[in-house]
């Protein structure tokens, strides 16, 4: 003779598990989405920063200014060479900054002082700071 413990699963059982699964599986899906979109932000400002330490050593290597322009899409320089350099951001991320250009002297730092930059990608934004030290900092 079988017993109630013995047959197993009722459907009415599976069922809730099935929904309380997909539930989760969801939930996990929407954490990971975002995950993934500022991780994508996080890599645009990185790239805009360590761009921004390659341009203060090339300024302080040849002890000559460099002048920066900024664009929506990234930014372009010449080298001392007189080389024309460009950064494209990464991952569609659009560069927005209260200025259009700035000049690092031939010590590296930035001589009009400090500059703002603003990287937005899908409504989230990400802001990066060039200081008057030439230190870049990502808040």
């Amino acid at each position: 003779m079988i017993t109630k413990s013995e047959q197993g699963f009722s459907l009415i059982e599976l069922l809730v598990v099935m929904a309380f699964i997909g539930i989760l599986l969801s939930m996990g899906a929407l954490t990971l989405g975002r995950a993934i979109e500022q991780g994508r932000l996080n890599e645009a400002s990185q790239t805009l920063g360590e761009t921004l330490k390659v341009i203060s050593q090339e300024a302080i290597s040849s002890s000559q200014e460099i002048t920066v322009t900024i664009t929506s899409q990234g930014l372009s320089w010449l080298t001392e060479s007189g080389q024309s350099r460009s950064l494209s951001l990464p991952n569609s991320a659009t560069l927005s900054s209260s200025r259009s250009s700035f000049t690092y002297s031939g010590r590296g730092f930035p001589i009009e002082g400090a500059v703002s930059f603003s990287i937005k990608r899908n409504e989230k934004t990400r802001a990066v700071n060039l200081f008057a030290t030439g230190s870049v900092v990502y808040p």
